[in-house]
């Protein structure tokens, strides 16, 4: 299910190769907002309203 989700959001935004992918955009464009910012014991949130939402990511991940 979740596969079909992402080929079907890449057909919708034109993406052809993973490296087109543009997180912060698509979460824009589906009402959903992406910040980064301190968290105390969880690496992300995501808060749900309606079909609106915002995920805040812990500003001190290190990147892989």
């Amino acid at each position: 299910m979740a596969e079909g989700e992402a080929e079907w959001i890449c057909r919708l935004y034109g993406i052809s190769k993973p490296d087109e992918i543009i997180l912060e955009d698509i979460a824009f464009a589906r009402g959903v907002i992406v910040t980064e910012g301190p968290l105390d014991k969880m690496e992300a949130r995501l808060v749900r309203s309606g079909d609106k939402g915002l995920i805040r990511i812990k500003q001190d991940i290190p990147n892989k």
